[in-house]
């Protein structure tokens, strides 16, 4: 029988060649944890904590710090001692030269280093020493002060070289170990060290001048030359700390010339850190784990899952299927156990100009990739439809006859009927199916061949595929996911748009997290605290509730932060034009989009790219916000029952924040809901999305700045 560890304390404990096949340590706390060697085929890690305990963690960090002090100090040290000793004459008479010397060689370092890597940096600065020191020595003491200059700028610049190398590791694995609080304090221990060191070797050199002087004294020039060469000594420090905390920056940013330095500060801050070395991990669920500083040298990662695994950055991974960061990032977002095929993002737009049923319109269409222009258009006709009208009033209002339980939607009782509510479903469904074919009639019109056979020429079944329809927001009431081209392709989802839009200007605030502000209006007869629940629970986000709020408040969280989803949850309305809906934010106010109008704007300029009402009868709101030029949306097209807006919102949430793109998390949510369709009639038809022609949806990723 599989062992049971859930929400346990493991901390420290040795698991070390044991076979915990099936074990369940989800929940658990693993730091310290030794599963080396060990047998952990198809046990349970999801929401475990690994890496460090404390005690581990502090030992770590007065070692980087001690290193910080007692190598700044040995190495400036070294460098003013043999700078001062071993050149025979001042090197400044007007004390700038050596100053200039350390700045000029700290800089040939600095851009070296970034271009070529460290070690090429070393080497160049080194020859670059020996050039520089024959210089020097010959302006201040001729011909005889060559060799002297040679020799000890070349030992200088070797200790230089040394001491950035030195230094950035250092700062690399304090940082790496405990943050940038333990970064800093390495930072301020090494300039402290420098200047003590700097003072020590003009001390010693002095010290040894006498020894090796005839009559015990320092001359007057090497006396001079002291204050030059502490000064030097210091600007050096500070330059070379600079320097190295820039480089240790870069590192950590992932750049693949310095990988070596973060692969030795993982190493450091693995000692003593969860290990996983040898392990067979094959069918282990490490979702949502933290695996802080964990040693993932595995013997075995076969159909591992890695879902929303946290701190793998700074994971020890070599030799593993999670070292190439691309890849790693995929497991991570995805929820799979092996990596997906290469999908091609392709763009569909159709134009129905001056469209309506009674007259039928000019259909254009365009087709492209994805971020790019279009590179297939062509134009047909869609001939007249009154049926169409006429069967979505009848279904429209079946559907709403049908709709027993609570609803997010505030509107008077139009008539009393005495039909029962199984009637309504019968008629709705009846009147659905009747839609249903009565549409797709249309759609595949010869009329409106020619666009239909394009799109089956040009897309692959395997295209993740955006169909943004642009037509008149009558249009959008219609159900034009029923058409038998959304069956062909599973990837494809659509859209609505209005047909006149304006890219807007928008700033970029980079966020460690995703910025949702969660609004929680009237709940008046529905449940909106489990909407909440969901969004309490999205990785990696960081939600602002503001629960029945006042208009006052609202406005100014609008105003005064950057968000990048606005959420939803309440009753909301539309007017009979279909133009303008509202929002009951209390039990006692409702707002319309104009009134929120410059906030709005606001958000939506300092980056607001998406938003959610998982609320009632949302296509007027849709509408207005269009108006505003916000970038998508996602509304219900009629009155919503709770448990369906809850169960969209569930199940949108876990496979946007898991990684697939807008359209398709949208779709496979919206197809999940096709098992309430027996209380529910049609709620697989109620989610849409409405969207900016000129955005391109980010993806959850994206907002975290991995795109």
């Amino acid at each position: 029988m599989p062992q049971d560890f859930k929400n346990k304390s493991l901390q420290g404990y040795s698991f070390k060649g044991e076979n915990l096949t099936g074990a369940d340590f989800s929940h658990s706390d693993i730091r310290g944890a030794d599963f080396t060697d060990a047998n952990l085929a198809g046990a349970n890690f999801s929401y475990a904590k690994a890496g460090l305990q404390l005690h581990s963690r502090i030992s770590l960090v007065l070692i980087s710090l001690l290193l910080s002090v007692f190598s700044s100090f040995a190495s400036v040290l070294a460098v003013t001692f043999a700078a001062y000793t071993l050149f025979p004459y001042s090197i400044s008479p007007d004390k700038v030269l050596a100053t200039l010397l350390v700045l000029t060689l700290f800089f040939f370092f600095f851009r070296v280093a970034l271009q070529e890597g460290l070690v090429s940096a070393v080497v160049s600065v080194s020859i670059c020493g020996v050039v520089l020191g024959a210089i020097i020595g010959l302006v201040a003491g001729g011909l005889a002060g060559i060799a002297a200059g040679v020799v000890s700028v070349t030992i200088t610049t070797a200790i230089i070289a040394l001491m950035l190398v030195v230094t950035t590791l250092i700062i690399t694995m304090a940082h790496t170990v405990a943050g940038r609080m333990a970064g800093g304090a390495a930072i301020a221990l090494i300039l402290s060290g420098g200047m003590i060191g700097a003072i020590a070797g003009i001390t010693t050199g002095k010290e040894v001048i006498k020894v090796l002087n005839e009559n015990g004294t320092v001359p007057a020039l090497r006396e001079a030359a002291a204050v030059d060469a502490i000064f030097a000594a210091w600007t050096g420090t500070l330059a070379g700390v600079l320097i190295a905390a820039y480089i240790c920056w870069r590192t950590l940013k992932g750049n693949h010339q310095l990988a070596w330095i973060k692969n030795i500060a993982i190493n450091f801050a693995t000692t003593g850190s969860t290990s996983f070395h040898g392990a067979d991990l094959t069918d282990v669920d490490f979702s949502y784990a933290i695996l802080e500083h964990t040693d993932l040298r595995a013997q075995n990662t076969t159909r591992t899952l890695w879902y929303q695994c946290r701190k793998l950055d700074s994971a020890r991974l070599e030799n593993t299927l999670l070292a190439e960061s691309k890849t790693r990032h995929l497991l991570v977002s995805s929820y799979c156990r092996s990596l997906p095929q290469p999908i091609e993002s392709k763009l569909v737009i159709l134009k129905l100009e001056k469209a309506n049923l009674r007259s039928g319109s000019t259909a254009t269409l365009q087709i492209g990739t994805e971020g790019t222009h279009p590179t297939v258009q062509c134009t047909g006709e869609l001939p007249p439809a009154l049926e169409i009208s006429r069967c979505y009033h009848q279904w429209q209002s079946s559907y709403r006859h049908s709709i027993s339980s609570s609803y997010r939607l505030e509107i008077p009782e139009t008539q009393v009927t005495h039909l029962s509510r199984q009637e309504f479903l019968a008629q709705c469904y009846e009147s659905a199916e009747d839609l249903h074919r009565r549409l797709n009639w249309w759609l595949n019109s010869e009329q409106f061949r020619l666009v239909k056979e394009e799109l089956l020429a040009t897309l692959s079944i395997s295209d993740s595929i955006r169909f943004i329809l642009q037509a008149d927001h009558q249009l959008w009431q219609l159900p034009w996911h029923l058409w038998d081209f959304f069956d062909r392709y599973p990837k494809a989802e659509i859209a609505f748009s209005t047909g006149s839009y304006k890219a807007v200007e928008k700033s970029s605030y980079p966020q460690p997290e995703v910025r949702i502000l969660a609004i929680l209006g009237n709940s008046t007869a529905i449940d909106v605290a489990k909407d909440r629940a969901m969004l309490e629970q999205l990785p990696d986000a960081a939600v602002t509730f503001l629960v029945e709020p006042q208009r006052q408040e609202l406005n100014h969280q609008l105003w005064m932060q950057p968000w990048h989803i606005l959420f939803f949850a309440g009753h909301s309305a539309s007017d009979a034009n279909g133009k303008t809906g509202q929002i009951s934010i209390n039990a006692t106010e409702s707002l319309t989009v104009s009134e929120l109008k410059y906030a709005l704007r606001k958000a939506i300029a300092n980056g607001l790219h998406l938003a959610v009402f998982n609320s009632c009868d949302g296509l007027g709101l849709a509408h207005s916000l269009a108006d505003l030029q916000i970038p998508q949306m996602i509304v219900m097209r009629e009155p919503v029952p709770d448990l369906v807006a809850q169960e969209f919102l569930k199940h949108f949430l876990a496979t946007f924040a898991g990684g697939l793109p807008l359209y398709q998390a949208v779709r496979e949510a919206r197809e999940k809901l096709q098992g309430l369709e027996k209380l529910f009639p049609c709620a697989t038809w109620l989610p849409v999305i409405c969207q900016h022609s000129a955005e391109v949806p980010p993806t959850w990723q994206e907002f975290l700045g991995f795109g």
